[in-house]
């Protein structure tokens, strides 16, 4: 019952558009950067990211 009740209030939040659900492809999700071991390009890549969406300071020893 307690996972059901969870599942309607997320598809009464998407049915009155509070949310939307969007798919990211996996080489743009950035939530990787703190889930996964990924390759020093790979970390590049999203610190780069970051900059640019939220304005974040690249640290010039991991942008090398």
């Amino acid at each position: 019952m307690h996972i059901n009740m969870k599942y309607h209030f997320i598809q009464e939040k998407i049915e009155m558009k509070d949310v939307k659900m969007i798919k990211v492809r996996s080489e743009d999700n950035i939530a990787d950067l703190i889930t996964k071991a990924l390759p020093k390009t790979t970390v590049v890549k999203y610190f780069k990211k970051m900059s640019i969406d939220i304005g974040l300071k690249i640290i010039p020893n991991i942008a090398k």
